[in-house]
């Protein structure tokens, strides 16, 4: 669900630009990662048009440890570009969206980002080292990492309502395994925004979410 507030007149052309400074990906294709608590969704786009010309659900087992989990995923992208006559060579960018809290502390845009701080509903990949792993297996590519609801707000400000020029702020909430939003302002995506663990039961009783804590929308929801 999105909410949009149109008013003025802000726009930013191009998600690359926003997050590298203008840098341009020379290549062929650009991965994107949905991972989730029992599943991360891979498609392989052209770098030029945006299409989607592959996509996988590689099955997740939350249980197991980050390297494992990592490995699987690498592994299904691997067979990914070869059934579609690609190797990694190919690959100029890749950006991973996942639930939970992410860092180092301080990192202001995907660029920045690392490591999954805490992801209750992927507790082995926290603080598992994403970036650092994964440009080991595919070295020289632009990498990206994101929150999945922030993800999902940066493709409605790019791609959908928010290519109005009048549409100034973005409110959404996305609906898996957990309860996660986002909110833009003038595209800048405020951090963090956390909606699935705003306190909506303040009774000692309530509901115990994956978080820890008691309450949160997420534990209603999800």
């Amino acid at each position: 669900m999105t909410l949009a507030f149109k008013h003025g007149k802000f726009r930013i052309n191009s998600p690359i630009r926003l997050f590298t400074g203008g840098f341009e990906v020379k290549a062929k294709i650009s991965i994107g990662y949905d991972l989730g608590g029992t599943s991360c969704g891979i498609g392989l786009f052209d770098i030029e048009s945006g299409e989607l010309k592959a996509s996988d659900v590689h099955k997740v087992d939350s249980t197991l440890p980050g390297r494992e989990i990592f490995n699987g995923i690498c592994e299904a992208t691997e067979r990914l570009l070869e059934e579609n006559d690609l190797g990694k060579e190919d690959v100029g960018s890749v950006c991973f969206a996942t639930a939970g809290t992410l860092g180092p502390k301080g990192a202001k845009d995907p660029s920045e980002i690392e490591h999954i701080l805490i992801s209750p509903n992927i507790p082995g990949m926290n603080r598992f080292p994403l970036k650092g792993e994964y440009l080991k297996r595919f070295p020289g590519v632009l990498f990206l990492m994101e929150n999945d609801a922030n993800a999902a707000g940066w493709a409605e400000w790019f791609y959908g309502i928010g290519r109005d020029e009048r549409v100034r702020t973005l409110v959404g909430f996305t609906l898996g395994t957990g309860l996660g939003g986002y909110i833009i302002v003038d595209g800048n995506m405020i951090r963090p925004a956390e909606l699935g663990h705003v306190i909506v039961d303040t009774d000692p009783s309530a509901f115990q979410c994956g978080c820890g804590a008691r309450g949160c929308a997420e534990a209603y929801v999800s």
